[in-house]
């Protein structure tokens, strides 16, 4: 058995036993969030139902059997999105849904359908201004301009790092893009997400 001075003369030794110590110490305390009653401003219930099952979920939204979706305002709108279509997301001015190859964009106010097709289906996309960041299905990445009518950046997925941690991490930017930035260092477009 060593003895304490040992220990403390061997430094990897000294390490060792303070990263067990540290690991085992923080094990016995858990804590658990329970808000003070004076906190708890009021209640919430919902008694009333979605009008159909929901058939796909993304972070913005849900798109329910029957064609129509819930925003992420909790509004479900009288629009119905065509058979297979998923809601992505929206703008001020546009709700954004993915049918197969093509993205539509469909006005809040009288509900007309612009439909921009692609080669891969969109899987998550943001608005800002006539600029969408869109994501397909093969973890492509593109912007569009809908002044010009055609994508104005691509960036093709063997440029793309296949990992879990990176596709969701452009997928989260897809969806929440105000701006961008350009890194002079990797040649690639980044979207500061504001979460």
């Amino acid at each position: 058995m060593m003895s304490r001075s040992n220990i403390l003369k061997n430094p990897l030794l000294l390490f060792l036993s303070l990263f067990i110590f540290l690991s085992l110490s923080g094990c016995g305390s858990k804590y658990y969030f329970e808000p003070k009653e004076e906190e708890i401003k009021g209640k919430i219930s919902f008694n009333d139902s979605i009008p159909s099952p929901i058939v796909s979920l993304v972070r913005d939204g849900a798109t329910l059997k029957n064609g129509q979706f819930i925003t992420k305002y909790s509004e479900i709108p009288n629009v119905y999105l065509p058979k297979d279509a998923r809601y992505l997301n929206q703008t001020e001015d546009y709700y954004l849904a993915s049918a197969y190859q093509s993205l539509l964009l469909i006005n809040k106010e009288d509900h007309t359908q612009t439909s921009i097709a692609f080669d891969n289906t969109p899987i998550s996309a943001s608005m800002y201004g006539q600029l969408i960041a869109v994501i397909f299905d093969n973890n492509t990445f593109a912007l569009y301009d809908l002044n010009k009518s055609q994508i104005t950046y691509k960036q093709d997925s063997t440029c793309l790092l296949y990992t879990e941690r990176y596709f969701a991490i452009l997928l989260r930017l897809a969806e929440s893009m105000p701006y961008q930035r350009f890194h002079k260092e990797q040649k690639e477009f980044a979207f500061v997400a504001e979460i």
